[in-house]
């Protein structure tokens, strides 16, 4: 039987990001530098990390779609202690003007393996 795939966003759902990203974006010039000099203030939102350990434990893939850089991602992963869960960054977004479903998604997708059963975690985009 094909084990359930879940495909979870880390920007602002796994990890808290929105407060850093903000700051740093006033700034849109200096937005890769700020960030950096903020980053290691990011922690997991509450629950995150219990997640994706419940979902290990029930057996499913995960993937962790982003559309952050490979830098930040890496971060965002060993915050969450997901070293090996496969994950996607901005290299994988086709489009940075993403408008519906979750930036790389689509990407993640192959990257869970086949599944009948995929689940997506993350905001809705209108």
């Amino acid at each position: 039987m094909t084990r359930p795939a879940v495909i979870l966003d880390v920007d602002g759902t796994l990890v808290d990001t929105n407060y850093h990203h903000a700051l740093a974006w006033e700034v849109r010039d200096a937005e890769t530098e700020e960030y950096a000099a903020l980053i290691d203030e990011v922690r997991p939102l509450p629950g995150a990390i219990a997640l994706l350990e419940e979902l290990e434990r029930r057996g499913c893939r995960v993937v962790l779609a982003s559309s952050a850089k490979e830098a930040e991602i890496g971060q965002y992963v060993g915050l969450l202690g997901a070293q090996e869960v496969p994950y996607t960054t901005s290299a994988d977004v086709e489009s940075r003007g993403v408008r519906r479903g979750l930036p790389g998604s689509r990407r993640a997708v192959p990257r869970s393996g086949p599944s009948p059963r995929t689940g997506v975690i993350g905001p809705r985009r209108r």
